[in-house]
């Protein structure tokens, strides 16, 4: 419902929702049916860091994961899929490192200018 939509809008920091269209499997009347549907797509702005270089991470935190197996299964996706979601590792949370937003960034100079408006105070004063 819309209260959802709005409640998964609000959680998704990093994302922009885009149209895609998708293939229905196991319709009624047989033939393949299109319809469109809302996606998440990973904001340009948000780069996800993956310090270890393995292309296998970032892994998905288990809340997420849990969720993403749960709609699969309540509605009846492809057990070949299933199981695959199954087979996936998972993290407690996301960790801090593997993220650097604007918002991050932006931060982070402010912290640095404020330093170093410190330092230069602290300085003059010797």
């Amino acid at each position: 419902d819309e209260g959802d939509w709005a409640r998964l809008l609000k959680s998704e920091v990093g994302y922009r929702v885009v149209s895609v269209d998708v293939e229905l499997y196991g319709s009624e009347s047989g033939e393949q049916e299109v319809v469109s549907a809302s996606a998440f797509v990973s904001d340009p702005a948000l780069r996800i860091l993956v310090p270890s270089g393995d292309p296998r991470e970032p892994k998905p935190t288990a809340r997420y994961l849990d969720l993403i197996q749960s709609g699969a299964a309540f509605h009846q996706l492809d057990e070949d899929y299933q199981a695959w979601l199954r087979g996936l590792d998972t993290v407690p949370r996301v960790p801090r490192e593997y993220l650097d937003t604007r918002r991050d960034r932006i931060t982070k100079a402010g912290v640095l200018a404020v330093l170093a408006s410190l330092l230069a105070a602290y300085v003059s004063h010797l």
